[in-house]
């Protein structure tokens, strides 16, 4: 069951600092991450396939065309219902569907993380979270910003109720997200009062 559950979804643009909210909201909440990312790097990582960026989204591309473009987005929510903690942070949301598929639930809540485009690829190789990241070039970089998984992230990420900046320190960004959540409890708090 969800009515007790505080799910976050993350949306933003490749390095833009999603990974980071969701660690964050689950290691100072005691909650839980998922993301359709873990799910494609799973996935690659089991069948012995290079976990570049290609790869993973060729594999996203794969599911989707074989199961239907929800495939993904159905198996993080089924997650999410799995779960026990009470705080849940959704990071990767990419699609409409994406997104759809979490509304549903009680007390969704969609957040966009955004940063500079130059502050993203600089932290794109740094974190080397793919095998090819450290050795990108920025022209690579924007050729990766305009594939098929980033395209509908500027429509997902004008639909959240929170835009974070993640273009400053990490103390910035957890301040953000602690009054965004301290508000969700307080308005929680307050509709069951009623």
């Amino acid at each position: 069951m969800t009515n007790n559950k505080i799910i976050i979804g993350v949306a933003g643009f490749i390095a833009s600092g999603k990974g980071t909210v969701g660690e964050y909201i689950c290691k100072k909440y005691k909650g839980e991450v998922f993301s359709s990312g873990g799910i494609l790097r799973d996935m690659v990582d089991r069948l012995h396939i290079e976990p570049t960026r290609d790869n993973l989204q060729k594999m996203s591309l794969a599911l989707r065309d074989t199961y239907g473009p929800d495939i993904l987005s159905q198996t993080l929510a089924k997650e999410v219902l799995l779960s026990k903690k009470s705080v849940i942070a959704i990071e990767g949301l990419r699609r409409p569907s994406d997104v759809d598929a979490l509304r549903v639930m009680p007390n969704f809540h969609l957040f966009a993380v955004e940063a500079p485009i130059r502050t993203r690829w600089q932290r794109m190789r740094l974190r080397r979270q793919k095998s090819d990241d450290a050795k990108k070039t920025f022209k690579e970089f924007l050729r990766d910003s305009a594939a098929e998984a980033e395209q509908q992230i500027a429509d997902i990420s004008k639909q959240a109720e929170l835009t974070l900046d993640n273009g400053g320190s990490f103390e910035k960004l957890f301040k953000q997200i602690d009054e965004a959540i301290k508000k969700i409890q307080y308005e929680r708090k307050n509709k069951k009062s009623r």
